[in-house]
């Protein structure tokens, strides 16, 4: 099973992870998949977080 490529994200709002509880404050940088990363902007909450220049290309 073939585990899908991470990309940087920088959090452009503090929000509350809905699976690990923990707090991702604005300006802190995530290693997360770009699924995940689609999910956390589609929740309903406007763009939480956006890729940084150059991740996963």
């Amino acid at each position: 099973m073939a585990k899908e490529d991470k990309v940087t994200v920088k959090v452009l709002r503090t929000f509350r992870n809905k699976y690990s509880k923990s707090l991702h404050k604005k300006g802190d940088l995530l290693s997360i998949s770009r699924k995940r990363m689609e999910e956390i902007n589609s929740a309903g909450h406007g763009e939480l977080v956006e890729l940084v220049d150059g991740a996963g290309d």
